[in-house]
C-alpha cells in the first residue's frame, strides 16, 4: 500500500452550477431535474444522511472544463418515500466542492457513518461530509494509466473494495485504510466490483466474458460465472456490471447486466448459494450497451442506464421493469445512485446534467403507453356513442 500524506480540505466553491432553487423543478417526462452542473458528471452517491454527491469534471486537461463535486441534500426526507407532485424538488443544493485538476469519477458512501469513498484517477480519497479530506490512498497501480474504475463499501461499513486498470480487487480495512486483500483477475481492467450484504463474497467484472467471485474469509477464488453460452461465443458481448442485493424474503441474490451489439441487453438474477441463474434473464432497454447499474439500500430495486442516455428500474422481487424513461439524457448515463428509502432513481450523465426517476411509476407504464390507452378508450366510446344513434 502506498499511502499519500493529507492535504488541505478542498476549498468549497461559489456556485459553479446552475442552481435552481425553486420547490418545482423543469421535468421531463416523469423525472425530476436534480441539478445541471458546471461540468461533466460521472459519479453518484447518496449517503446515510440522506444526502446527494454528484462529481466529474473535465481532468487534468487544459479545457478549463473544472472538476468538482456538488453536496445536495433532501428537501423533505419523509416525503421522498412517498408519491411526490411531478416537479417536486427532492433536493436542494447545499455546496460545491472544488478538486483541482483531477475528476472524481466515482464515489461510494459509507452505509453509516458520514463517509465519503472518491475515486480520481489511481487514487481513493476518504473524505467527510463535511467535505473535510482525510487523506489518499492509491488503489491502482497499473504501469501506464493508472485508473480506479469502481468503489464500494460492504453493509456493516468495515470493508472498502477498489477495482481498477491493473486487473487487482483489492479489500481495504475502512477505518485504517490498510489493505486487506488483493485478488488478481488475470491482468484484464476492472468495471466493477462489490461486496455481499454478508460480506461472504467480492465480486470483480472484468473487461472478460466472465466474473469471478471470491471469498473474503479465505481469500479465495471460489466462482467463475459465465452466462448464455451462445453470447460467450460473440466477439463483442460483454459483462458491464454486477451488484448484490438482498431481497425482501432475505435472499441475497446477485444481479449482473450483459451487452452485445445489436442485440437485446439484458440482466441476469444468480442464486448466491448454487451460483446459477435464477427463472430467466430480463430484457430491460433494447439493443443499446448497458452504461451504469446500480441496486438500491433496501435492494428492492435495480436501476440500469444505456449508451443512448435512457434509463430502467426493475423490480428484484418480481422481476420486472417498474419503470423506463427512454432519452432522458443527451448523452450515455455515467452513474445511477438510489434515494435512501430507492423511491427514486438518479441519474447523471456526461450531459452535465441530473434527474431523479420515480422507482414505481403507474401500473409500470411510459407517458406514451398512459396516452395510447386513454386515445383507444376515448375512440371505443365514440364508436358506441355512434351505434346507439344508429349512424351504422
Amino acid at each position: 500500500m502506498s499511502e499519500k500524506p493529507s492535504q488541505a480540505k478542498p476549498a468549497k466553491t461559489a456556485a459553479t452550477t446552475e442552481i435552481l432553487p425553486s420547490a418545482v423543478q423543469p421535468t421531463k417526462g416523469p423525472s425530476v431535474l436534480v441539478m445541471k452542473a458546471a461540468y461533466p458528471l460521472y459519479a453518484a452517491t447518496v449517503l446515510a444522511s440522506g444526502a446527494l454527491v454528484i462529481a466529474g469534471g473535465g481532468g487534468a486537461s487544459n479545457t478549463g472544463v473544472p472538476n468538482g463535486a456538488e453536496i445536495l441534500v433532501p428537501t423533505n426526507p419523509s416525503a421522498q418515500a412517498v408519491a411526490q407532485t411531478p416537479g417536486t424538488a427532492l433536493f436542494r443544493h447545499a455546496c460545491g466542492i472544488a478538486r483541482g485538476d483531477r475528476a472524481i469519477m466515482n464515489v461510494a458512501a459509507h452505509p453509516t457513518e458520514p463517509i465519503l469513498a472518491a475515486g480520481m484517477d489511481e487514487l481513493f480519497a476518504l473524505d467527510a461530509e463535511s467535505a473535510e479530506q482525510t487523506g489518499e490512498v492509491v488503489s491502482d497501480f497499473a504501469p501506464t494509466e493508472p485508473f480506479q474504475k469502481s468503489c464500494n463499501f460492504s453493509a456493516n461499513g468495515k470493508h472498502l473494495v477498489t477495482g481498477g486498470t491493473d486487473g487487482m480487487a483489492r479489500v481495504w480495512d475502512a477505518k485504517s485504510r490498510e489493505l486487506l486483500h488483493s485478488f488478481a483477475t488475470g491482468g484484464h481492467r476492472l468495471k466493477t466490483v462489490d461486496i455481499s450484504p454478508d460480506s461472504s463474497w467480492v465480486a470483480a467484472i472484468s473487461e472478460t466474458k466472465e466474473m469471478t467471485i471470491w471469498s473474503l474469509k479465505t481469500a479465495q477464488l471460489t466462482h467463475t460465472l459465465k452466462s448464455d453460452p451462445k453470447w460467450n461465443s460473440a466477439k463483442d458481448y460483454k459483462i458491464q456490471a454486477g451488484r448484490f442485493a438482498t431481497q425482501p424474503d432475505g435472499q441475497v441474490v446477485f444481479i449482473s447486466a450483459h451487452s452485445l451489439p445489436k442485440h437485446q441487453s439484458r440482466l441476469v438474477k444468480w442464486n448466491t448459494s448454487s451460483w446459477t441463474p435464477i427463472g430467466r434473464s430480463i430484457i430491460v432497454l433494447g439493443p443499446v450497451p448497458i452504461t451504469a447499474m446500480n441496486v438500491s439500500p433496501n435492494g428492492a430495486f435495480v436501476g440500469v442506464g444505456d449508451a443512448e442516455g435512457s434509463v430502467a428500474v426493475v423490480d428484484v422481487a418480481s422481476w420486472t421493469i417498474s419503470a423506463r424513461v427512454d432519452n432522458l439524457h443527451e448523452l450515455f448515463i455515467t452513474a445511477l445512485a438510489f434515494t435512501q428509502s430507492g423511491s427514486h432513481l438518479v441519474s447523471v450523465s456526461a450531459d452535465t446534467l441530473s434527474f431523479a426517476t420515480p422507482s414505481r411509476l403507474r401500473a409500470g407504464r411510459s407517458a406514451s403507453s398512459v396516452i395510447l390507452v386513454i386515445g383507444l378508450a376515448l375512440l371505443l366510446l365514440l364508436v358506441v356513442a355512434l351505434l346507439l344513434l344508429g349512424v351504422f
